[in-house]
Order: structure tokens, then sequence, then C-alpha cells
């Protein structure tokens, strides 16, 4: 008896597994085994959603699933080709369920900042470059010399006699320093410090508007190169004078009085 019971547990238990996994053929004389064709996406999955899949039997049946995600690398697997900055990448993901692709864009050049090839002065145009450090693309072009007002703004600090000054140039493209020379000294008259004399120098100073001061060696009074003298010679009754005149100032020297030269004496009373 229990034989018996076990046999058509069995029996029935093949019965069911032959109608789940087969299908009546056309005719209706008999079951088949299902033969699917290739899966194909219904809802394609993303990197985020699921998909769903289906597979198609000779007799029409359909056989649909959940597609996973394509981050799910028990099921995908994924071949990643970077993008550049002219040219787009992809992840291909893929699975018995089919080949999934995700277009990456691509990036766009990053160019660093723009440098000078050829520095503009304030009468030529110069050249600048940038290169984008990803792919090593160069941009060159001109810019426009230094004056153009509608490029470059402009920052000058003046000079003196004792310090250069400058003008300063900036633009997106950079900046531009242009030294300017010193200004000639703008001197005072000369003062004598020391005056000189007859048989030993001198010295003399001058101050520019700007505060520079000059000091200089003063030749002796006797050095015709660099004075001039008018004589006014003495008698006995007046000093006389000598009066050199030069840059640098008059210097007076005085000549004492003559002696008296008395003739004879004659008899008044």
């Amino acid at each position: 008896m229990k034989r018996s019971k076990l046999f058509i547990v069995v029996a029935i238990f093949a019965f069911l597994l032959f109608v789940t996994t087969g299908c009546a053929d056309d005719s209706g004389a008999g079951v088949h085994t299902h033969k699917y064709g290739e899966w194909t996406f219904v809802v394609e999955p993303t990197e985020t959603t699921a998909g769903v899949a289906a597979r198609k039997c000779d007799c029409d049946h359909v056989d649909k699933v959940e597609v996973p995600t394509l981050t799910d690398t028990k099921v995908w697997a994924c071949v990643v080709v970077d993008p550049t900055c002219t040219v787009d990448g992809s992840k291909t993901y893929t699975s018995k369920y089919g080949k999934v692709v995700v277009t990456l864009e691509k990036t766009g050049h990053s160019y660093g900042e723009w440098t000078f090839v050829v520095e503009p002065t304030e009468t030529t145009a110069g050249t600048i470059a940038k290169v984008c450090p990803k792919c090593n693309d160069r941009q060159e072009v001109e810019v426009a010399a230094l004056t153009d007002a509608s490029v470059w703004s402009v920052t000058e600090v003046l000079s003196t006699c004792q310090k250069a000054g400058s003008r300063t140039y900036v633009s997106e493209y950079g900046t531009v320093v242009v030294e300017l020379a010193k200004l000639e000294h703008v001197y005072g008259e000369w003062t004598l410090v020391t005056e000189p004399t007859e048989t030993a120098t001198g010295s003399a100073t001058r101050t520019c508007k700007y505060g520079e001061t000059d000091t200089v060696t003063v030749p002796a009074l006797t050095d015709a190169s660099v004075w001039t003298v008018t004589e006014v010679l003495p008698t006995c009754q007046k000093a006389g004078s000598r009066t050199y005149v030069s840059e640098y100032g008059t210097v007076v020297v005085e000549l004492p009085k003559e002696e008296h030269v008395y003739g004879e004496w004659t008899l008044v009373t």
C-alpha cells in the first residue's frame, strides 16, 4: 500500500513538472519544451533603475524578468572607455540579457592661464598662448598693443630723478610692466659750502627739486678754466679786490691798501 501511494505522488509530481515546462503544440496532439530566443529589453536598465527583459518561445509564449541595475556586478560586466576633451567616452555593460552602452560626455578643454609668447609693447602687438593640460591642445592668439584701452588698463607711477617710474598694464591675458626712465635732475643754484682760495680748493652744493643733493670740489680761484677774475687795484687810500666768478658762485678777495709813497718834504710856512 505504501509503495502504491509513493508511486502516485511521484506520478503527480512528474505530471506537474511536465505541464509547467511544456506547452501544447499547434495540433493539440502533445506538449513540447519551450525554446526561447535571445533576451531583449522591454525596459532598458540604467545605473540607478532596474529594467525588464523578455524572451519569446516559438509558440509565442513570452518570458519576462526584472533585470537588475547596471551597477549590480553579479549580473553585469563593465568596460569603460574614458572620454577625452573632444570625444565622448562610454561604459559598456554586458550580461546574458544583452548589452547596454552608457555615453560619457566629452569633457571639453580645460585651458590654463594665458602666457606671453611674445610680450606686447606700447607700439606693437604680442602673442599669447594657453594649453589644455589634459590633451596638450594649444591655443595661440595675437594680443593688442598695450596702448589699446579696450584691452588694457594702465596704472602709472611717475619717475623722479632718484627712482624710475613704471606703467603697469593689466588685461585678461596677463600683466606687463613698462619701466620709465629716471628724470633728469632739476638742480637749483650752487652754494659754496667752503670758499676756495687762490691756493686751496673749496666745495659747493646744489639741491634738486626732488630732494637729491649734489656736492662737488671747487677748484682754486687761480684755475682760469673755472674762474673769471675782475681786479680793482688798491691805492693807499682804498683797498682793492679781485672778484672771481664761476658757475659755483662769486668769491671776492680783498687786496690791502698800498703803502703811502710820499715825495720830498716841502716847507709850507
